[in-house]
C-alpha cells in the first residue's frame, strides 16, 4: 500500500514550503494529507481541496505541549499516517514527540537558514532532534553547509533536494483575458517595461527596497511599470510606501492570486528584492516561463543562476545596486531576451520538478516501511 504521507506546514497559507509541499504530494503517487500546526486556516485551503487532499488545522499557539503532542498523536493514528513530512525546523518541536508516541516516522525540510541563525535554542533542539528523524533534506548546498557548521548535524544525514518547477505549468507565460484586465489600459505599448514580483508580503521579502529601487529608475525611465503579486502582514506598510513615493499610478498590487503563470505573462521582467531566502521557486517558475530574471544574492540563488548569464544578480538590501539592475533590464532589451532565452533552457534541462518528487517518494517509500 502507499504510505500515508501527512505535510507539516506552519498554516494553510501560501508560500515556499506551502507550495512544495502540495507539488510532492500531488506528484508523488502518496496518500497524503496536509496539518497546519500554528496560524490557523488560511487561503491555501481551495488549492489543497482542488487536489482532494484533507486538511487539519492544530492552531498550536499555546507554550504547553503536551496537548499539542496528545492532540497531534491522536490525528497522526486515527488519519493513519506513516509519515510526517515536517516543513520547518521549530515545527520539530510539535511533530517529533507526537510521532514518536504514534509510531510515525519523521521527514524533516529545511528551507532557509535565518530563523535557526537568529535563535542559539532552536539550533539545540533541531541539533538533539536530528537522531530521531528518518531524513534530513534542505534546498541548497548553502543551507547544507549551515546546518552542518552551525546547527551541528552530521554532513552524512543531510540530503540536498533542490526546488524544482512543473514546467507543465510554467513553459509558457500566456496571460488571460481576466489577468490582463488586472492592468491599467495605460500600461501597454512598446515604451512601457512591466517589472513583476510574487511574493508574501513580509519582511524578508523587502517589498520596501524594491518600491525605493523602482522610484529611482521611474524618475529616468517614465515608462516602467511595477505590478506586486501576493499579500501578508507587511501589505499596509507597502501600500503606505507607495502612496509616500507618489507612484499609485505605476504601481499595481493583485492581491493573492492562484493564476502565478497567467501573471507572469503580464510581466517583462521579474524583480526579486528578497533580504534571505533559501531556494526561491518563484526564480525558477519565472525562468521557466521564459522571463529575464533580476534578483538578489540570497540563499543558493548563487547554485542555479550565473550573473548576466541566466539572471541578473545584485547585493540584497542595496537600494542603488536593485535601481542599476533595474534600469539595465529597460536599456538592453535585446540582452535581457538572450539571458531569459539561457534561463529558460536551464530550469528546463536541470530544474523540472520530476528529480525533486522522486527523490522525496523515495524517502516516503522507505520510511514507510514498517520493520
Amino acid at each position: 500500500m502507499k504510505p500515508h504521507v501527512m505535510q507539516c506546514v506552519v498554516s494553510l497559507a501560501p508560500g515556499g514550503a506551502e507550495s512544495l509541499a502540495l507539488t510532492i504530494l500531488e506528484k508523488a503517487g502518496v496518500r497524503g494529507s496536509v496539518c497546519g500546526l500554528v496560524r490557523g486556516t488560511g487561503t491555501l485551503i481551495p488549492a489543497i481541496e482542488a487536489l482532494g487532499l484533507p486538511w487539519h488545522v492544530l492552531s498550536s499557539n499555546s507554550p504547553r505541549r503536551l496537548p499539542v503532542w496528545k492532540a497531534l498523536a491522536g490525528l497522526l493514528r486515527r488519519e493513519r499516517v506513516d509519515v510526517a513530512h515536517v516543513q520547518a525546523g521549530y515545527l520539530l518541536s510539535f511533530v517529533l514527540p507526537a510521532a514518536l508516541l504514534a509510531g510515525v516516522r519523521v521527514v524533516y525540510t529545511e528551507h532557509a537558514k535565518h530563523s535557526l541563525e537568529q535563535q542559539p535554542m532552536l539550533r539545540r533542539m533541531v541539533r538533539l532532534c536530528a537522531p530521531f528523524l528518518h531524513a534530513v533534506t534542505c534546498v541548497s548546498e548553502n543551507l547544507k553547509s549551515f546546518m552542518v557548521e552551525r546547527v551541528g548535524i552530521n554532513a552524512r544525514r543531510i540530503q540536498v533536494i533542490p526546488n524544482g518547477v512543473d514546467l507543465g505549468r510554467f513553459a509558457q507565460a500566456e496571460p488571460s483575458p481576466e489577468t490582463r484586465g488586472l492592468l491599467p489600459e495605460n500600461w501597454g505599448g512598446p515604451d512601457i517595461t512591466v517589472f513583476g514580483n510574487v511574493a508574501r508580503f513580509s519582511e524578508a521579502k523587502d517589498h520596501p527596497v524594491l518600491l525605493r529601487s523602482f522610484d529611482a529608475v521611474r524618475r529616468s525611465h517614465p515608462g516602467a511599470r511595477l505590478l506586486l503579486v501576493g499579500d501578508g502582514e507587511t501589505r499596509p506598510g507597502i501600500e503606505s510606501l507607495i502612496g509616500e513615493l507618489g507612484l499609485g499610478e505605476f504601481v499595481q498590487l493583485t492581491g493573492m492570486r492562484r493564476d502565478v503563470p497567467a501573471l507572469l505573462g503580464l510581466m517583462d521582467v521579474f524583480v526579486l528584492s528578497s533580504m534571505r531566502e533559501g531556494m526561491p521557486i518563484s526564480v525558477l517558475e519565472a525562468m521557466a516561463a521564459g522571463l529575464p530574471v533580476l534578483t538578489t544574492d540570497v540563499g543558493g540563488i548563487g547554485e542555479v543562476v550565473q550573473d548576466g548569464v541566466t539572471a541578473k544578480v545584485v547585493a540584497p538590501r542595496d537600494v542603488q545596486a536593485l535601481a542599476g539592475g533595474l534600469a539595465w533590464m529597460v536599456e538592453n532589451a535585446a540582452a535581457r531576451a538572450d539571458m531569459a532565452a539561457r534561463g529558460k533552457a536551464l530550469i528546463h534541462g536541470q530544474y523540472g520538478h520530476e528529480r525533486m518528487v522522486e527523490r522525496y517518494a523515495a524517502l516516503y517509500a522507505d520510511a514507510g516501511r514498517r520493520p
